[in-house]
Protein backbone atom coordinates (compact mmCIF):
# COMPACT_ATOMS: atom_id res chain seq x y z
CA UNK A 1 0.00 0.00 0.00
CA UNK A 2 1.11 3.30 -0.86
CA UNK A 3 -0.13 6.44 1.07
CA UNK A 4 -0.16 9.81 -0.90
CA UNK A 5 0.60 12.56 1.76
CA UNK A 6 -0.03 16.89 0.59
CA UNK A 7 2.70 18.29 2.21
CA UNK A 8 2.42 21.34 0.26
CA UNK A 9 1.27 23.65 3.60
CA UNK A 10 4.38 21.96 5.95
CA UNK A 11 7.59 22.79 6.02
CA UNK A 12 10.96 20.11 7.38
CA UNK A 13 14.10 20.50 9.18
CA UNK A 14 16.14 18.02 10.37
CA UNK A 15 15.86 17.03 13.69
CA UNK A 16 18.66 14.38 14.10
CA UNK A 17 20.29 13.58 11.19
CA UNK A 18 20.35 9.90 9.21
CA UNK A 19 21.78 7.01 11.85
CA UNK A 20 21.88 3.28 10.82
CA UNK A 21 19.62 1.11 11.71
CA UNK A 22 20.70 -1.73 13.74
CA UNK A 23 18.83 -4.67 14.87
CA UNK A 24 18.96 -6.29 18.51
CA UNK A 25 21.91 -7.40 17.88
CA UNK A 26 24.03 -4.46 16.67
CA UNK A 27 23.89 -4.99 12.52
CA UNK A 28 22.24 -2.89 10.06
CA UNK A 29 19.09 -3.58 8.78
CA UNK A 30 18.33 -4.26 5.33
CA UNK A 31 15.38 -3.42 3.12
CA UNK A 32 13.76 -6.57 2.31
CA UNK A 33 13.23 -6.22 -1.42
CA UNK A 34 16.06 -4.64 -2.04
CA UNK A 35 18.63 -5.54 0.52
CA UNK A 36 19.58 -2.20 0.89
CA UNK A 37 20.89 -0.73 4.15
CA UNK A 38 18.52 1.11 6.18
CA UNK A 39 18.57 4.53 7.39
CA UNK A 40 16.56 6.59 9.67
CA UNK A 41 16.22 10.01 11.05
CA UNK A 42 14.26 12.44 12.67
CA UNK A 43 12.58 15.06 10.92
CA UNK A 44 10.13 18.33 12.79
CA UNK A 45 7.30 18.92 10.75
CA UNK A 46 5.60 22.20 11.29
CA UNK A 47 2.60 23.94 9.93
CA UNK A 48 -0.41 26.43 10.49
CA UNK A 49 -1.86 23.95 13.37
CA UNK A 50 1.66 23.38 15.57
CA UNK A 51 4.34 21.01 15.22
CA UNK A 52 5.54 17.32 15.21
CA UNK A 53 8.33 15.01 15.24
CA UNK A 54 8.06 12.34 13.03
CA UNK A 55 11.02 9.53 12.00
CA UNK A 56 11.70 8.53 8.73
CA UNK A 57 13.44 5.82 7.36
CA UNK A 58 14.82 5.30 3.80
CA UNK A 59 17.02 1.96 2.40
CA UNK A 60 19.97 2.63 0.50
CA UNK A 61 22.46 5.76 0.82
CA UNK A 62 21.15 8.59 3.17
CA UNK A 63 21.15 12.33 1.99
CA UNK A 64 23.55 15.35 3.22
CA UNK A 65 21.62 16.26 6.27
CA UNK A 66 19.95 19.34 5.56
CA UNK A 67 20.51 22.56 7.52
CA UNK A 68 19.82 26.06 7.04
CA UNK A 69 16.29 27.12 6.00
CA UNK A 70 13.37 24.48 6.26
CA UNK A 71 12.94 22.50 2.87
CA UNK A 72 10.62 19.79 1.18
CA UNK A 73 11.52 16.24 1.18
CA UNK A 74 10.89 14.96 -2.42
CA UNK A 75 9.18 11.91 -3.56
CA UNK A 76 6.02 12.45 -1.00
CA UNK A 77 5.23 8.82 -0.92
CA UNK A 78 5.27 6.55 2.38
CA UNK A 79 4.81 2.97 2.77
CA UNK A 80 3.32 2.27 6.91
CA UNK A 81 5.56 0.26 8.24
CA UNK A 82 4.72 -1.80 11.64
CA UNK A 83 5.87 -4.37 13.51
CA UNK A 84 7.99 -6.67 11.50
CA UNK A 85 7.35 -10.15 13.07
CA UNK A 86 6.38 -13.30 11.45
CA UNK A 87 2.81 -14.78 11.48
CA UNK A 88 2.38 -18.30 13.48
CA UNK A 89 0.03 -20.14 12.70
CA UNK A 90 -3.06 -21.24 14.56
CA UNK A 91 -4.46 -24.20 15.24
CA UNK A 92 -7.97 -24.09 16.87
CA UNK A 93 -9.05 -25.83 20.06
CA UNK A 94 -11.23 -28.17 20.18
Amino acid sequence: MKLLLDISHMSFNVGRPFERRLDDNGVQRLDRKTRAPLWSAQLVVMSADGADTINVTIAGEPPAPATGPAGHPGGAGCDPVGPQRPRRRRVPRR
